[in-house]
């Protein structure tokens, strides 16, 4: 432990980061380095008693508290959401907010056009440090057996998908909306997401009165998976039979419960890159929530799912693409060369066993220097989270604790399939 050389990785959104946190974890332990992955409740603490030589962020804006704390760490970026379009894209965030590049000893790009969005910025700039490594939640599709299974046509599934994205009005910690109406662009989030909450609703109504087929419900990241229970069970939806027929997933992979799914139905949303890599049908219902315009103004790249789904007028002709047992799902060439623009998918290679390889060939002048034991810092962590838990009941609705949190069994596999890849 103590000629090992350390590495944090910050895992911001338990629920979005935690699976490929873990197994680019497991991948660098392989190699003797000793990781820990944190949550933010932990995260500046352990920089500062454990001293690691890497720390792993995937938010732009910690790397300059970073190298505060630890001037002599190398500070790689690997971005939480590495697929967004230009004008939220972290080269676009880095040139606003003025952020020296300086502070980042390696920055990660999930495709082509990311990587070139840092090109337009910084035409002066050597880019040597800028590395292409691919979507890591992709691996979860290409090196997971299980799914090929899952997604075999002759598998008869049961069960109709629904993709949730309202974690303003049902976030995670309960904080009232009302704090999230500071900007017209908030503003008009909001909205979006009161009519497509709305018209889900609604449609769930219907696809438990006039067919057989479970629902499981997915949460966004962001939103409270205690809020639904509560509404389907306490309100007046529980007369609809939502508590019986309605199911709400509370796992970390998005893609092994998509492919689990004989359709899936959503507003538009980025895990359109999950579905459409599955081939599974999908039904998108910007249109029926009479939201189509306002989503391509607000979420860009996610209203590309719009042009690889079944977009649907109205509740009718979802109920009757759902009841369609031959239903298929839409080609669109177009749209798949987008997802590998963005997402560096369509090859044999795997995004976070090329990330780790990159991160191994980082020079570390090791030097000893004093720092607490992990078994210490988890002691003082026990108390922590007991603290926070006193203030926010919902706290492991974001932040990582590995006693709480557990990873599920195949993911070992998946590891096992990268590292013989």
């Amino acid at each position: 432990m103590f000629f090992k050389k350390k590495i944090v990785i910050r895992a911001f959104t338990v629920r979005r980061d935690l699976l490929t946190s873990y197994i680019l974890k497991k991948i660098l332990e392989k190699s003797n380095f000793s990781v820990e992955i944190c949550s933010s409740r932990n995260f500046h603490r352990t920089l500062k008693y454990w001293k690691p030589d890497i720390i792993i962020i995937n938010s732009v804006t910690q790397a300059l508290a970073c190298k505060e704390i630890l001037p002599q760490a190398k500070v790689v970026l690997w971005p939480g959401e590495g697929a967004n379009r230009q004008t939220a894209s972290d080269a676009k965030i880095i040139f606003d907010k003025n952020i020296s590049l300086s502070l980042f000893d390696l920055i990660f790009v999930w495709g082509k056009k990311p990587l070139e969005f840092y090109k337009e910025y910084f035409p002066n700039i050597k880019l040597d440090k800028i590395k292409l490594c691919g979507n890591p939640k992709l691996d979860l599709i290409k090196f997971n057996t299980k799914i090929k299974k899952n997604t075999d046509k002759n598998k008869i599934k049961k069960s109709v998908g629904i993709l949730m994205r309202h974690h303003t009005i049902n976030r995670y910690n309960w904080v009232p909306t009302i704090f999230s109406i500071t900007s017209e662009r908030n503003k008009k989030n909001i909205y979006w997401q009161i009519e497509t909450f709305h018209s889900t609703i609604e449609l769930i109504k219907r696809i438990i009165k006039e067919t057989n087929f479970h629902i499981s419900l997915r949460p966004h990241p962001l939103e409270s998976i205690e809020g639904y229970k509560l509404l389907f069970s306490t309100t007046s939806l529980k007369k609809f039979g939502f508590m019986e027929r309605v199911s709400i997933d509370d796992t970390y992979d998005t893609a092994n419960w998509c492919s689990n799914q004989r359709v899936i139905i959503s507003t538009s949303s980025t895990s359109f890159y999950e579905v459409s890599i599955l081939k599974i049908p999908l039904i998108n219902i910007d249109k029926a929530s009479k939201i189509e315009k306002i989503t391509k103004e607000i979420y860009h790249n996610a209203s590309k799912s719009q042009e690889i789904s079944h977009l649907v007028n109205n509740y009718d002709e979802a109920i009757s693409l759902i009841k369609d047992l031959n239903l298929k799902y839409v080609e669109n060439k177009k749209i798949m060369e987008h997802i590998d623009d963005f997402n560096y998918y369509f090859n044999d290679k795997s995004a976070i066993l090329n990330t780790a390889k990159e991160i191994k060939k980082l020079k570390i002048n090791k030097k000893f220097s004093l720092f607490l034991p992990m078994f210490i810092l988890n002691l003082f962590d026990i108390i922590s989270v007991k603290r926070n838990l006193s203030i926010d009941p919902y706290h492991f609705n974001f932040s990582y604790y590995k006693k709480h949190h557990k990873i599920p069994r195949y993911i070992d596999e998946i590891i096992n399939n990268i590292m013989n890849k």
